[in-house]
């Protein structure tokens, strides 16, 4: 049986652990968190790129036709 010293001391090691385990998973999360929001940014920054490459093919291939006449005709 363990004295109540040793109890008390064994519990406050238990004790620190767990804070120290604590203070690692809140820094993991700040950090994931972060990364989160960072790949966010990057993703819709991509989708806008992505809607004005859209935007700028459809004007090509509306103009194609057009294009495509005017070679036929000679100019």
């Amino acid at each position: 049986m363990e004295t109540p010293n040793a109890l008390t001391t064994r519990l406050a090691q238990q004790i620190d652990q767990l804070l120290a385990h604590l203070d690692a998973k809140e820094s993991d999360n700040l950090r994931l968190r972060q990364e989160l929001h960072s790949l966010a940014q990057e993703r819709d920054a991509l989708q806008a790129r992505l809607q004005t490459a859209r935007i700028r093919l459809d004007a090509l291939l509306e103009r194609l036709p057009s294009i495509q006449t005017a070679l036929e005709s000679g100019q």
